[in-house]
């Protein structure tokens, strides 16, 4: 097992479920408020409490399996998406880990894509980043209606992966 690599990889998908949840719009990331599964929330725990971002968590109503987390400030908040940015910028692509295209060429994050994507992240924390993750990567050049995706697995690059695309 690459260890160095996974390291990269398991904080570059925390970084694009943080990232996803304030960008898709549907209430998982608002203000200061972060919704995450509660049996992924230890890892996220471990790099706020790491940085220093005062927060607290809270059971989720609607939901028992997730919980919010709240950050005391917005300079709390601040340095988790600092850090996420300078991560991505410096790691990922020496890691030739792909960055997600949540739009598709439009200029509208695509709903359908986020909630897979933010599932498949949980699945693939909560499996202890031990299994494949897929990061959306757009629409294919050659078909319109395919749906094209980088995959990984704890060693390294698995290679490319077509899906229809539901649009």
């Amino acid at each position: 097992m690459n260890e160095p690599f996974l390291q990269v990889l398991g904080l570059s998908v925390m970084a694009d479920y943080f990232n996803v949840s304030f960008l898709r719009g549907n209430g998982r990331g608002y203000d200061l408020n972060f919704l995450c599964m509660r049996s992924i929330a230890p890892h996220f725990a471990n790099v706020f409490a790491g940085l220093e971002a005062r927060c607290q968590g809270w059971d989720c109503e609607e939901d028992p399996r997730y919980g919010w987390i709240e950050f005391q400030t917005e300079d709390d908040k601040d340095k988790v998406d600092d850090y996420f940015s300078q991560f991505n910028a410096i790691n990922r692509k020496t890691a030739l880990i792909a960055m997600p295209d949540l739009y598709e060429g439009t200029d509208k994050v695509k709903p359908d894509l986020c909630d897979w994507y933010l599932a498949a992240i949980e699945e693939f924390i909560a499996g202890d980043f031990r299994s494949n993750i897929a990061i959306p990567m757009g629409i294919s050049d050659l078909d319109q209606t395919v749906r094209m995706f980088m995959v990984y697995k704890p060693e390294g690059l698995v290679g490319r992966k077509r899906a229809a695309n539901p649009s």
